[in-house]
């Protein structure tokens, strides 16, 4: 007989071939005429015997010396019918899947893993299966990993055991949907136990659960898909003997304290390993729980966590920063403080005990945030202080989400009344689904957004009440329709959305929707988002004027010029006077009156030296409403530094801020933020002896940034 058509399924191909043969068959001439490993031919073999006996068929029968032969009544079956096995469609995975396949399998297959195998798993030639490996290998070089192989063991993952857990963690955190594709489906059979890998999973994750019901920390969901993959794999490890390193003796005797500790010891007899034996592995385990993200913590609780002694403290500290070098008052901030505490709790423990992080939206919040980015970055040193640790980048863009979010809140309300509703589910944490919430509101003023909720709470509802439901992560529909997005919206996302959306209201609907797709049709559009909001902007504030609603944000050069800029000597000056010939300027040119500079001399009067923002500068600003006309910012240079309330902060630059509103000065104090927080810039600032050299210095950065 034969072989034809060899895309179809090796496995029907080769029991037709058995089917057609009279005598008996051996492994090697399958081999060779099907172009695969005799390994591959008994791993067929297998999968045959399976279905032909799940048909109430004879399987195929092996005579040694001699070969393999299928029964009599087997081959008429098959013969007859055609479809003695049901055509399996082999998956076709992407270049990048099957190099993080190939990684995967080397570390937790329970068998030999070999190129054969991998290309007849992946349905691809044994080069092209070659050239996988060898991309693969490249990609694990960034985590000092290596991927090995020998005839007797196939291809392992060699490396310190703490670098291979990260990869999994990040393999994890970055295809959860692949990793359960993987153990979903029957291709991977030969290689993992499938079904004993989902029990484990769904046994973690209820495990998790009570974690959360104990401690009172409710994780997020993303935190809960992570760590109930996460926690098994390294289960398995330890059950190996593949272990960690012990942490340093002092953190030891705190964690202990914890009631993650009792926890996660439980969690080890449970899978028969002695607590005792494998004393690191529970601080391991336990760091993992205190440093995953976590939405709420409740006070109704088993070992309901009391209050992180100083974090509080710490929290008000960085939101004050905050907005002394944003020039934004917040109004409440009960919910930013609330929140940011939680978030910063997990963080602290992060940093604490080396569990690094990456933030898959670094780029996109950087872009979209990037003046929001700036301040947190200089606002965040008071929490430096108390980690005795510098926050990564990918730290700083998460802790900016809170405060981009509250910036948003306080944005004005648009007028147009809300007839629709539509229900968020996020499935990070508190921050990115509050800044989704704000951004969607504000694009779409006309809808009013629910929740958001956790992808654990929808699952739970029976039936959706809202009009619409938008999520960021996969979810079933129920009675009504998903979209799903990014956490934050990209530009196809903010194309499906108005088409969705902007139907909900009508004067939109014709307006906004219709000049979009004209748009589209004859232009390239390089800011779907600006596009779209300026329109909406357009149509809901009929009065809207550039230079009053705070569209156009100018740089720091536009306001920090040689009219604004004073340099002079220090003659007998205090604070007071000095925030008065700071702002001289400001008042001089029409864009303040001395009301304004009465208020800011009363705020320090009031709250202290809050506004020293670094090492002998001060910021000083007031709400606009107490007598701003125009936006503006000035700088007064001393030679001596004049004392501000007490001998306890020496302030030797004065700015002096008149804000309009919330945003139209941002990216301004942003690039303040940036210069202000590099070491060498600042000290150049401080010695500059002319308004020359403080522009030059000003311009320079611009121009880098």
């Amino acid at each position: 007989m034969g072989v034809k058509n060899m895309g179809a399924s090796k496995k029907k191909l080769i029991l037709n071939y058995l089917a057609h043969q009279e005598g008996y068959t051996s492994v090697e001439d399958l081999s060779s005429t099907f172009k695969i490993s005799k390994r591959t031919v008994y791993y067929i073999f297998n999968a045959l015997n399976k279905e032909l006996l799940a048909k109430k068929m004879e399987p195929i029968q092996n005579v040694r010396n001699e070969g393999y032969y299928l029964k009599k009544e087997t081959k008429e079956k098959i013969l007859k019918t055609g479809d003695a096995i049901e055509e399996s469609t082999p998956i076709k995975y992407a270049k990048d899947e099957r190099c993080n396949i190939d990684i995967l399998l080397s570390l937790i297959s329970t068998k030999k893993v070999t190129l054969e195998g991998l290309s007849e798993l992946e349905n691809i030639s044994r080069n092209t299966a070659i050239t996988d490996i060898d991309r693969a290998r490249s990609l694990l070089k960034k985590s000092n990993l290596a991927l090995k192989n020998d005839p007797k063991h196939g291809y392992w993952l060699s490396g310190k055991e703490e670098d291979i857990r990260w990869w999994f963690h990040e393999f994890i955190s970055n295809h959860s949907n692949l990793y359960k594709k993987m153990i979903s489906s029957e291709h991977f059979q030969h290689f993992i136990d499938c079904k004993a890998e989902n029990q484990f999973i769904r046994g973690t994750g209820a495990w998790l659960e009570d974690v959360e019901r104990l401690t009172g920390k409710h994780f997020s969901d993303d935190a809960i898909n992570i760590l109930s993959v996460y926690i098994p794999f390294v289960i398995q490890r330890i059950k190996k003997n593949r272990t960690v390193g012990p942490l340093k003796e002092y953190e030891l005797s705190v964690l202990k304290t914890y009631p993650e500790y009792e926890l996660v010891s439980q969690l080890l007899k449970l899978f028969d390993i002695n607590p005792e034996v494998y004393e690191n592995e529970i601080f391991y385990i336990e760091t993992l729980l205190l440093s995953s993200q976590i939405n709420f913590i409740s006070s109704e609780s088993k070992y309901a966590p009391q209050k992180f002694t100083g974090l509080d403290t710490v929290v008000e500290k960085v939101i004050l920063r905050f907005q002394q070098i944003s020039g934004i008052n917040f109004d409440n901030i009960y919910e930013l403080k609330k929140n940011l505490y939680v978030h910063l709790l997990a963080c602290y423990y992060r940093v604490r005990y080396g569990v690094k992080y990456q933030n898959r939206l670094l780029k996109e919040i950087k872009k979209n945030y990037g003046n929001v980015f700036s301040f947190t970055r200089f606002s965040i040193q008071p929490f430096e202080a108390f980690c005795k640790h510098s926050i990564s980048e990918d730290e700083i863009s998460l802790i900016s989400i809170y405060f981009g979010a509250e910036i948003d809140k306080q944005r004005k309300n648009w007028p147009t009344k809300a007839v629709q509703k539509v229900l968020l589910v996020c499935s990070s944490g508190v921050g990115t689904a509050a800044i989704l919430k704000q951004k969607l509101q504000s694009l779409f003023p006309f809808v009013s957004f629910e929740g958001p909720i956790t992808e654990r709470e929808y699952l739970k509802q029976s039936e959706i009440q809202e009009n619409l439901v938008i999520s960021t992560v996969n979810i079933p529909e129920k009675n009504k329709k998903v979209i799903t997005v990014h956490s934050i919206p990209d530009h196809q996302d903010l194309k499906i959305l108005t088409k969705n959306l902007v139907q909900f209201d009508i004067y939109r609907n014709e307006l906004v929707s219709s000049i979009l797709d004209v748009v589209s049709d004859y232009a390239k559009i390089h800011d779907f988002n600006g596009l779209t909001q300026g329109l909406i902007q357009l149509f809901n504030k009929p009065n809207f004027k550039s230079g009053t609603g705070g569209i156009y944000q100018p740089m720091l050069s536009e306001l920090l010029t040689d009219h604004t800029i004073q340099v002079v000597k220090n003659d007998g000056l205090d604070w007071m006077k000095a925030i008065q010939k700071s702002a001289s300027p400001l008042l001089m040119e029409g864009k303040i009156n001395q009301e304004y500079i009465d208020a800011m001399i009363n705020v320090v009067n009031q709250h202290g030296p809050f506004i020293n923002i670094g090492r002998e500068i001060a910021l000083a600003h007031a709400r606009p409403e107490n007598g701003v006309k125009h936006l503006g910012m000035s700088l007064l240079k001393l030679d001596k530094p004049v004392d501000l309330v007490d001998k306890e902060h020496p302030v030797r630059i004065f700015i002096t801020l008149a804000a309009i509103d919330n945003t139209a000065h941002l990216k301004a104090l942003s690039e303040l933020a940036t210069l202000l927080g590099k070491e060498e810039k600042l000290e150049q600032l401080l010695h500059a002896k002319t308004k020359e050299e403080i522009l030059s210095i000003i311009t320079e950065e611009e121009n880098i940034q």
